[in-house]
């Protein structure tokens, strides 16, 4: 007899309830992991800081006796084929492995429990509130965050569960040689993720400092106000249960601050769009929440998009922020919101587009958040923001990079441009009958507002009639 544990997104030793399970049974354990190769693959970044937790991963397991093979597939019809052909060959009676809420990852698992000639065991999914449990009165999912938040709030105490320390009774092995090598010839191929490691330290470190001022220094992407957990939540090198228990430190949520309450509402937009998704999932399915968004004609100029993707718009901190994130792998929050809504209402381009493009190079690519944020900025999801709200990007940066400090880090053409001027710099050339190197403006905003208004209004007027 041996056990089969399927690491997926839930790369970590600690709160990993079905590795704690497999050990609990005090039998053989072996330890998997499929790296897909097409089908959501992830970032270069993502990729990089996911290859570095699996060494880490692997020389903790070997202190419990367990082994990590990796193997590759295109998607995950192919990785789930793959993971039955390894159970089957080391002769396991059980697999185990953590509950993921996508509507692919669900077929996927339900292929395992259908070809495994053997018990299948699913276990708690990474949110706090369990999937399907934060309903209204009426049974159903809510469509708003706020009252969400507010039941989420009501059960957190019976939501949170203790911390699940792993042990064995294994003796110790080598670590695996095979993965050391595989991640290696990876690592080699990928970018530098070095400072992005030791998720842990990051988790402490901020709570015990930075989170108390996060509600006033997180919109500012000069300054490093974030927690900048999200990479590792993403891969699941930390649990969101574990960031709710360090941020608490045995106080209740009525003790925090405001700054720890905001971050903590953060954590709770997390699970919310978990919870959409799971009740709604035609997300997962490029379909808009508001089902009449989908009837938007987007203008969708491939010209522009590829200018917003390489930070060549004309306007600066739209530009930084891009310039930024295909460097890094990294984006400020504010700065998602600000970029997401100058393509999807000032270029008229797909919030779909841009989806995608995140997820090609973000580091902390997290479907369920993304969809959701991308909606949210587009106005086709739940919650959303209204559609006529469109984020000036100037005033966004007069506002939240005031001595265009962020700005000059990344677009270098400004650098020598007067505080005030490197947040309209073509305004600001063209009174001084000056000329700059930085790229032109792509489009001319004065007419973004009308543009939205109408479209929405007509998609609106075509599902009426």
């Amino acid at each position: 007899m041996s056990q089969l544990v399927w690491f997926r997104n839930d790369l970590r030793i600690d709160d990993n309830p079905a590795l704690a399970a497999a050990l609990e049974t005090n039998t053989p354990v072996f330890a998997v992991y499929v790296e897909i190769s097409k089908q959501h693959a992830g970032s270069a970044h993502q990729n990089a800081l996911r290859m570095h937790q699996l060494r880490a991963v692997n020389g903790e397991l070997a202190k419990r006796g367990v082994v990590l093979r990796i193997l590759t597939a295109e998607n995950f019809h192919q990785a789930a084929g793959a993971v039955v052909d390894l159970a089957t060959a080391l002769r396991c009676n059980g697999i185990y492995a953590n509950r993921e809420s996508g509507i692919h990852e669900l077929e996927r698992d339900q292929f395992v429990s259908n070809h495994f000639h053997g018990r299948v065991s699913f276990y708690g999914i990474d949110t706090v509130q369990p999937l399907g449990t934060i309903t209204t009165g009426q049974g159903t999912m809510f469509k708003v965050f706020t009252p969400f938040k507010r039941a989420w709030l009501s059960r957190w105490n019976e939501a949170l569960v203790s911390p699940i320390k792993v042990s064995s009774q294994l003796p110790a092995v080598e670590p695996s040689t095979e993965v050391d090598a595989y991640t290696s010839r990876r690592i080699a191929t990928l970018p530098d993720v070095s400072h992005w490691l030791h998720p842990k330290n990051t988790l402490q470190r901020f709570v015990q400092d930075a989170a108390r001022e996060y509600d006033e220094l997180r919109d500012f992407p000069a300054i490093d106000g974030t927690s900048k957990l999200s990479p590792h939540l993403a891969i699941g090198a930390i649990s969101i249960q574990s960031c709710v228990r360090s941020l608490l430190r045995g106080r209740s949520i009525g003790e925090l601050n405001n700054g720890e309450s905001v971050w903590l509402s953060e954590l709770i937009w997390r699970d919310f769009y978990r919870h959409l998704m799971f009740a709604y999932p035609d997300i997962s399915k490029d379909k808009a929440f508001q089902p009449y968004t989908d009837l938007i004609q987007w203008d969708n100029n491939q010209r522009n998009f590829e200018a917003w993707c390489e930070g060549k718009t004309g306007f600066p901190i739209v530009d930084a922020a891009m310039r930024c994130l295909n460097t890094t792998g990294w984006m400020h929050n504010r700065l998602r919101m600000v970029v997401a809504s100058f393509l999807c209402k000032d270029l008229m381009i797909d919030w779909r587009w841009g989806e995608q493009y995140f997820m090609s190079v973000l580091i902390d690519g997290d479907f369920a958040s993304n969809n959701g944020g991308w909606q949210w900025a587009a106005s086709a999801g739940a919650d959303a923001a209204p559609y006529f709200r469109i984020f000036n990007p100037i005033r966004q940066s007069q506002r939240f990079d005031e001595q265009g400090a962020f700005i000059r880090a990344w677009i270098p053409e400004l650098k020598d441009l007067p505080d005030k001027a490197i947040h309209d710099p073509h305004g600001w050339c063209d009174k001084h009958q000056l000329t700059t190197a930085y790229c032109s403006a792509i489009i001319d905003r004065s007419k973004s507002k009308d543009r939205v208004m109408t479209a929405f209004a007509a998609a609106k007027e075509q599902l009426v009639g």
